[in-house]
């Protein structure tokens, strides 16, 4: 809905996610109302080497130029349960995704 939002006011959209077929959806409404072509970037946030988030800026950087604005919304619930029993994996992923990829982003 943000992205097809962003477009009805102008802008070209740079979708990125880790699910091509989400992009792709986003993608076909977008273009299906004529408005400016979008990018399709699949970026997984749960990513943790820095040269991949680097080299995600440099594309961006070499076929836009700049960002007027970024969304992010990306982000997982993970457990709900008390923190000292909360899985360890879980958590590494929950502030990979929430938190860490959402800064080197």
């Amino acid at each position: 809905t943000a992205a097809l939002t962003y477009a009805r006011a102008g802008a070209t959209v740079i979708l990125l996610g880790r699910t091509q077929e989400a992009l792709n959806d986003t993608y076909d409404l977008i273009e299906a109302e004529n408005l400016p072509q979008p990018a399709v970037l699949p970026f997984d946030l749960e990513e943790t080497d820095e040269e991949k988030f680097r080299q995600l800026a440099q594309a961006i950087e070499e076929n836009f130029g700049h960002l007027d604005g970024v969304l992010l919304n990306a982000g997982v619930l993970g457990q709900r349960a008390p923190l000292q029993t909360y899985h360890w994996d879980t958590w590494q992923k929950v502030m990979q995704i929430n938190v860490n990829g959402q800064f080197c982003l």
